[in-house]
């Protein structure tokens, strides 16, 4: 029988109360049904919204709060160390504060074990048959933006190989978060997530997206088209 592997979740936010609040409450509800999940970290970006005195409020996450704005990619870059170096997790959640993740959605990522860096689809919240970042197809050139060619394409094993979107309630190890290292901070809020995925691909890493799994999105309108 395999052994349940712990998980911390890692949530960057600035200045979006209403949205981490909301995020918040969700991971309640994923702690609920799933043990795994055995901390929610939140890291804020100096936010001015009373984010921090809302988080000092709670007894349910932990936080820090930076010195200043470090954006999306500072955000990673001290979540991350912070999951691996201190909280021995063997799996961290990494997620902006504008996804929601399905109340099952870290259940139908965790029955996947031979993977090192896996995420969910991000669908539109507001149109849920469609994908807010598309995704190029392996082996091709083909992209697809609607949930069915996705579903499609991951047939009866429910994943795509080789693919992944971070950092949008994706999955990545203790292990390979050693040997490669975190988010670069000067990327601060573009290209970050590009660049980790591509030295996790050089470090051989196993990536997929798990087409059953799920976190909703705002919209992005064309961004990520070729």
């Amino acid at each position: 029988m395999t052994a349940v592997r712990s998980v911390v979740a890692v949530v960057v936010t600035f200045n979006r109360l209403d949205l981490l609040t909301t995020l918040v409450e969700r991971l309640a509800e994923v702690r609920e049904r799933s043990p795994a999940l055995v901390d929610v970290l939140v890291v804020d970006n100096a936010s001015t919204d009373g984010t921090g005195e809302w988080l000092a409020s709670r007894t349910d996450v932990r936080h820090r709060t930076l010195p200043d704005n470090r954006g999306g990619a500072g955000g990673f870059h001290e979540g991350l160390r912070w999951a691996v170096e201190e909280t021995g997790a063997d799996l961290v959640w990494l997620m902006d504060d504008d996804g929601l993740p399905e109340v099952d959605c870290l259940e139908r990522l965790l029955r996947e074990d031979d993977l090192d860096f896996w995420g969910p689809l991000v669908v539109d919240e507001a149109d849920p048959g469609r994908l807010v970042f598309p995704i190029r197809l392996p082996g091709g050139t083909r992209v697809v933006r609607a949930l069915a060619d996705v579903e499609r394409a991951g047939g009866e094993r429910q994943r795509i190989d080789e693919i992944v979107i971070p950092f949008n309630g994706v999955l990545v190890t203790r292990e390979l978060t050693t040997r490669i290292g975190y988010p670069r901070e000067e990327f601060f809020i573009w290209g970050d997530d590009h660049e980790y995925r591509l030295r996790a691909e050089r470090a051989g890493a196993r990536i997929a997206t798990v087409t059953d799994a799920r976190v909703h999105h705002p919209s992005v309108g064309d961004l990520g088209t070729p």
